[in-house]
């Protein structure tokens, strides 16, 4: 993923499914054990689509990726843009982290709800050059969904450890030189005073 957005890809959808939300979602797809399905969506005017599709294409073969079925990509479309049922649920915990840390976070999340022995699936999109956000299901060994705040809060206590940080939250190392900026911009303190507190 990251080796196509460096070379400017520019998908109108794209998502990155580890095997156990894969295999949630895609029930008939044969997905070895540890791997992964990318799925990307191009859109516009058809070179350019096209561009985009080459580029995807040739930075998954580069990692040792495989070409899917289309109709995998057709039905995930649909289920994305066209109300097509989706077989699972909400996520539970949604995470940001940089592209440097998304596989950190992925793993210190995953391990934590593990060792809960809780089943963890997790879906990765919303790439842009700051990173991406992580989205994991947490379910039991029932199948049900998991709404304690304690083992949630562990995941998300792990996942900032590793460097990610829930989706909404903010990076707080700013906050000196925000606060020396608008107090040189607006010594009276008019302007939004209740932004940094």
């Amino acid at each position: 993923m990251r080796l196509a957005l460096r070379e400017e890809a520019a998908p109108s959808g794209v998502r990155i499914y580890d095997t156990a939300e894969a295999r949630s979602h895609f029930p008939d797809l044969q997905l070895p054990d540890g791997d992964a399905l990318l799925a990307a969506a191009t859109a516009g005017p058809t070179d350019l689509a096209a561009c985009d599709r080459d580029l995807f294409t040739s930075a998954a073969l580069a990692e040792r990726g495989r070409p899917g079925p289309p109709a995998l990509a057709d039905l995930w479309w649909r289920r994305l843009h066209a109300g097509a049922p989706t077989p699972v649920g909400a996520p539970t915990v949604q995470l940001m982290a940089t592209p440097g840390r998304l596989l950190r976070v992925y793993h210190a999340a995953r391990g934590v709800a593990i060792a809960a022995g809780l089943v963890v699936r997790t879906h990765i999109s919303r790439f842009d050059g700051d990173g991406a956000v992580l989205f994991f299901s947490l379910v039991d060994a029932a199948g049900a969904a998991v709404t304690d705040d304690a083992p949630i809060a562990a995941l998300v206590h792990a996942a900032e450890g590793a460097g990610g940080f829930p989706l909404g939250a903010r990076s707080l190392r700013l906050d000196p030189y925000l606060l020396a900026l608008r107090t040189a911009m607006d010594p009276a303190g008019i302007m939004n005073p209740e932004a940094l507190a």
